[in-house]
């Protein structure tokens, strides 16, 4: 009976896998409900195993399938991320378990996206924008809203948010970048990463952001990309620090450059809001309030573009800067206790985006996949097929 029957594995693949996954020997024996010791025991030994049901656990733990401990030897690690948040020490240690993880996932879609596209005779091309940090951002902003192709007409008519990130999304991704969304790590530690590769390069947004925020991280992210240094984000500019560190210039940079393409410059000084406004004591909140609405963005990213126009003073954003954090808190925390999900194949769809969706369907509509391939790629049951179907192929993109 497989209850008592050992699980003959390298211990190296035990450690490995723990410490990869970010946990802790103490961590990883609680979740398996066992004590230290003898997880310790079934990582330096040879001669003592967990049983099959236990090392399943772990697996599940590590979030590894089960086949990758028979292996010989730890397989080699994907390059890990540049880490451009603001934590004094930019190293993969600082990872959780959670965000580690969803590094793992996202590589694996991009390689089978990889894989899919070749086998339906898809051609991907690079992403067609190079920029460089000496770049002026203003300038850069204009190239890449260019090639996103969303015109001012179409943005200033959207009406709600989900809207305008759904446009926004699916604009990006016609670039050949793949766009996913999570909710399994907390804002506070992730705004967003990419992972800036030639050919479907990916974007990362943290659902559990408002979605005017999560419009902002696309564009940060996408100017990562033209840049060609993606890594995780957290978008934190310390004016004390970005004179100095490379860092802080680069999310700097990116921070300005994404703001610029979501409001043109030429287009807000147009605005009769702006137009007419002889100093910064007759910016109101009901001005910034109209037009975070009419550019569907956050009232911060419109406050931080009137400072860069030089419309309001540093003074004057930092005071409505610390007023808007709280408001966004006061928010956050409502949004949080009214709950309440979309249809399991919208969160499909969200978190896989419909570039990569399309990629998986067509690929077993085409015989090209299994179901048990598609449900891995999409983390989806087969009884939710018809509405992702109908999703993708009616809203999204042929």
């Amino acid at each position: 009976m497989s209850r008592s029957i050992a699980a003959l594995i390298n211990p190296e693949l035990l450690i490995w896998a723990r410490q990869t996954t970010g946990l802790s020997l103490e961590a990883a024996a609680k979740k398996l409900g066992q004590p230290s010791e003898k997880l310790a025991t079934w990582e330096n030994s040879n001669e003592q195993h967990p049983t099959i049901p236990q090392l399943r656990k772990l697996a599940e733990i590590y979030k590894r399938p089960l086949a990758l401990f028979y292996l010989p030897h730890p397989p080699e690690q994907s390059q890990p991320l540049h880490d451009f948040r603001c934590l004094g020490a930019n190293t993969t240690h600082s990872y959780s378990p959670e965000l580690r993880s969803l590094i793992r996932n996202v590589q694996h879609r991009r390689e089978a996206a990889i894989e899919l596209a070749e086998q339906l005779n898809e051609i991907s091309p690079p992403f067609p924008i190079t920029a460089a940090i000496t770049d002026e951002p203003e300038t850069l902003a204009k190239r890449l809203r260019d090639a996103i192709g969303i015109s001012y007409e179409i943005q200033t008519h959207w009406r709600e948010p989900y809207a305008a990130l759904k446009s926004w999304n699916q604009a990006v991704e016609s670039l050949g970048v793949l766009v996913f969304q999570s909710s399994d790590v907390a804002i506070s530690e992730m705004r967003g990463f990419s992972v800036s590769n030639d050919q479907f390069p990916v974007i990362v947004i943290n659902s559990k952001d408002f979605p005017n925020a999560r419009i902002f991280t696309l564009m940060h992210e996408l100017t990562h990309i033209a840049l060609r240094n993606g890594g995780v984000c957290n978008f934190e500019e310390d004016e004390q620090t970005a004179l100095t560190s490379k860092n802080q210039r680069i999310e700097k940079f990116c921070n300005h450059v994404a703001g610029a393409i979501l409001v043109p410059y030429e287009n807000l000084i147009s605005e009769p809001i702006v137009k007419f406004k002889s100093h910064e004591v007759d910016f109101t909140s009901e001005d910034i309030d109209k037009l975070s609405k009419r550019y569907q963005v956050s009232k911060e990213v419109i406050t931080r573009r009137l400072l860069i126009i030089n419309q309001v003073s540093p003074d004057f954003y930092q005071q409505k800067r610390r007023e808007l954090i709280e408001e966004y808190q006061r928010n956050a925390e409502a949004a949080r206790k009214s709950g309440g999900a979309p249809p399991v194949f919208r969160l499909a769809l969200s978190k896989n985006g419909y570039a990569f969706t399309r990629l998986v369907l067509n690929s077993y509509n085409s015989d090209r996949i299994h179901a048990s391939d598609l449900s891995d790629y999409l983390g989806i049951r087969l009884k939710h097929l018809p509405a992702l179907q109908a999703a993708v192929f009616a809203e999204g993109f042929e």
